[in-house]
């Protein structure tokens, strides 16, 4: 059997989706600070959900551009092309892989698609 880390490595933009997609919603973990920004930043950019609800409908209808591993606390970068010129990053730690999985929220931002691009290619 793969050890959690050997799985996180395989979460690319297919599988990622997947995982956001059949997490139960009493397994999702919003921080305060994500919260936060989530309010905030919705009014600032309005391809950004305004409410926890709208977010979770965002992931399940997009498809990420872009999958980051970060070996620290099993944190993920997650990219959602938002436009032609911006993309929205999540930050998210998953707790829990196998079942059930714990995914917690921790921050969210626009930034410029070109920097991805210019970064990873464009995916």
């Amino acid at each position: 059997m793969p050890s959690d880390e050997e799985i996180y490595k395989l979460l690319n933009a297919d599988n990622m989706r997947k995982l956001l997609c059949t997490v139960k919603e009493r397994n999702i973990i919003y921080s305060k600070h994500f919260l936060h920004r989530l309010k905030l930043r919705s009014k600032y950019n309005d391809f950004i959900p305004s409410d926890t609800k709208e977010f979770k409908k965002m992931i399940i209808n997009r498809y990420p551009t872009h999958v980051e591993y970060e070996n620290e606390d099993a944190k993920f970068q997650v990219f959602y092309n938002m436009n032609e010129e911006y993309d929205l990053i999540v930050i998210f730690a998953i707790k829990h892989i196998r079942e059930p999985t714990r995914i917690n929220f921790i921050t969210l931002h626009p930034q410029a698609a070109r920097i991805r691009i210019e970064t990873y290619g464009r995916e």
